[in-house]
């Protein structure tokens, strides 16, 4: 029996991250024969979708672009499910075995509506749940977090209650299930569960020697320790206790220089102008992600500080991967236990206590990170998180 594989994407999702990870993997699929068509479930109001088509259509992607509902308006999400049931039913043809890969929680509840419309239609089908993170824990979070009125606090309780029984959909009707960390590993209810940690490609991230000296000559940092980070700007991802640790370093090496590489512009400036000591020895850099890597190459030593909770020990932030593919040593937390675990078994940075910080860090230990030879430390990287075993992973994901 032929056997149609189709990845279903719901809009909404950041233009990184579709450039960085879904079209990457997509495109890598494809290269490796393993062709999947994309049903982009698109609610409108955002540039996403213009976005992934124009970048499909230039690789030569299959996709087709559906409306769908948000996910509140439960009624017109069964509705449109059925319609792209239809669609694939269609599409697929008689006497063929439909595979569905959905991305995100709001993703996979869409792909087994759909995958139930499709046992109606009598076609074979099986799901796989694409586990990026916890949306329950998440939700969680905020309730606790909220300062607000009885109004928002029930409507918040009404959203995680929303969540457990979509997660429950899931798992129902989910055959095979990837998580990004073993945290969703250890929660998973769907019996065949693979871990597979966030994906950076090979080919945009590596560390190349020249490109270190280009670099760094061009933006006036040859003979300064410099400190990077690499994303938003957002409270979670705790850029004031990195501030706080470059500026204690900087107490006993004075040459150090802050490298941020981020769209948030507006938050570093405001960060900035609170933290003017720091200023003249910051750099911020707005790059396509195309172009992160050699600015990566110009750094000393990665930062990917997280504060423990639910949330972080779900996660797997891909950009440690982009971190140590262009071959800089880590500092990190104990908040991600996947990455925390990594680090201690590799020797590619160090693990503190977040409670310890800023003052966790000594001279030596700085000095120890600058001494790893960076590119082991890619070498390594690419080897343990290659792309020739996640794809042998793949194909018995997408195996009948």
């Amino acid at each position: 029996m032929l056997i149609k594989r189709y990845f279903i994407l719901y809009g909404g999702y950041k233009e990184q991250v579709i450039r960085g990870q879904v079209i990457e993997h997509l495109s890598e699929c494809k290269s490796r024969g393993m062709d999947l068509k994309v049903i982009f479930l698109n609610y409108g109001g955002s540039g996403t979708a213009a976005m992934t088509v124009k970048k499909m259509s230039k690789l030569g992607l299959d996709y087709k672009i559906l409306p769908f509902a948000r996910p509140w308006n439960l009624l017109k999400s069964i509705s449109d499910s059925w319609k792209v049931s239809r669609f694939i039913k269609q599409d697929a043809g008689k006497d063929t075995s439909v595979i569905i890969h959905a991305r995100g929680e709001a993703g996979a509840v869409a792909g087994a509506v759909v995958k139930f419309f499709l046992r109606q239609k009598r076609v074979d089908t099986k799901l796989i749940f694409d586990w990026r993170g916890d949306v329950w824990a998440e939700r969680c979070f905020l309730y606790e977090h909220k300062k607000s009125g009885f109004r928002d606090k029930a409507a918040m309780l009404l959203k995680i209650i929303d969540v457990k029984l979509k997660r429950k959909l899931i798992f129902t009707f989910s055959d095979r299930c990837i998580a990004v960390s073993g945290a969703l590993v250890e929660k998973s209810r769907v019996k065949n569960t693979y871990w597979m940690p966030g994906y950076a490609s090979q080919n945009l991230f590596y560390y190349d020697k020249d490109i270190r000296g280009f670099e760094r000559q061009r933006m006036g940092v040859s003979d300064k320790l410099v400190f990077c980070y690499s994303g938003s700007i957002k409270d979670y991802q705790e850029p004031k206790m990195m501030i706080s640790l470059v500026r204690r370093v900087k107490q006993y090496t004075p040459n150090v220089s802050f490298l941020i590489i981020t769209q948030d512009l507006e938050k570093t400036e405001e960060l900035l102008r609170k933290n003017e000591d720091l200023r003249k020895n910051t750099l911020v850099c707005h790059a396509d992600h195309k172009d992160v890597n050699n600015i990566l190459n110009a750094a000393d030593i990665g930062l990917l500080i997280r504060r423990p909770g639910e949330i972080n020990r779900c996660s797997f932030p891909t950009k440690f991967l982009e971190y140590i593919y262009a071959g800089l040593p880590v500092i990190t937390t104990e908040a991600v236990p996947d990455i925390s675990g990594y680090i201690r078994a590799s020797n590619c940075g160090t693990v503190v206590n977040f409670d310890l910080l800023p003052y966790g860090i000594d001279k030596c230990e700085v000095q120890r990170l600058l001494s790893l030879d960076k590119a082991i430390v890619s070498s390594r990287a690419k080897n343990d998180f290659s792309d020739d075993k996640r794809f042998d992973i793949y194909k018995r994901l997408y195996s009948a």
